[in-house]
């Protein structure tokens, strides 16, 4: 199904500027918020974490800005290796993955092998009125270790994919004629990020991340 596998046979064939563009940023709180499908490649992903990201969480998003077949430029998150989200990874306890997938019900499907922090964001988001299942496909789930969402310092992350119907509920307009936040995206949005701020926690930090800042910053 995928063109491209990894980032070196995409910059071979694409060009940085004009068909895609990187955006990273990096957070104190030692999550990571990362939409490596993001622009055309599945839309609304990388505005949604971004916005869940805000100023104190870490960044990330690989974007397709073709006209038309961005799909093309769809890395597997088992191979994702685009050189500026590895350090990004690196120095992140853990990593949630915001991802697009099929689907006119408006769904998450809350994947990884983050099971506490998965469940939070299912019980959080079903309260305010969101629809969470598993993904019915094995290979959906996010459950191998080398999945993008399970690589920071804890091994264990946790996936999550939008149905095409959800997200076009999170947004008023489209992705072709200009894509506007509503009052729903601002409650998934807040959902989220209430729920990374009460678990901050739990985490149990590993001597590699002791520089990591726990302020009351997160909503």
């Amino acid at each position: 199904m995928e063109r491209f596998n990894t980032f070196a046979s995409i910059k071979d064939r694409a060009v940085e500027g004009r068909d895609f563009t990187v955006e990273v940023r990096h957070g104190t709180s030692g999550f990571a918020i990362m939409a490596p499908h993001g622009g055309g490649i599945e839309w609304g992903t990388d505005i949604i974490a971004g916005a869940i990201a805000g100023s104190n969480h870490g960044y990330y998003t690989f974007k397709g800005l073709l006209p038309r077949g961005n799909r093309g430029l769809h890395m597997t998150s088992l191979r994702f290796d685009e050189p500026r989200a590895l350090p990004l990874i690196r120095k992140c306890h853990t990593i949630i993955t915001v991802h697009g997938c099929r689907g006119e019900k408006p769904v998450v499907y809350a994947g990884g092998l983050d099971r506490a922090l998965k469940d939070s964001i299912a019980d959080t988001l079903v309260h305010r009125h969101f629809t969470v299942k598993k993904h019915p496909p094995a290979a959906l789930k996010g459950v191998d270790p080398h999945n993008l969402c399970n690589r920071g310092l804890r091994g264990k992350g946790v996936q999550l994919e939008l149905s095409f119907g959800l997200r076009r509920q999170l947004f008023d307009g489209s992705f072709r004629t200009g894509m506007f936040r509503n009052i729903r995206f601002m409650r998934f949005v807040e959902a989220m990020r209430r729920v990374l701020y009460d678990h901050r926690g739990t985490v149990v930090f590993g001597p590699m991340a002791s520089g990591f800042q726990r302020g009351d910053d997160f909503l």
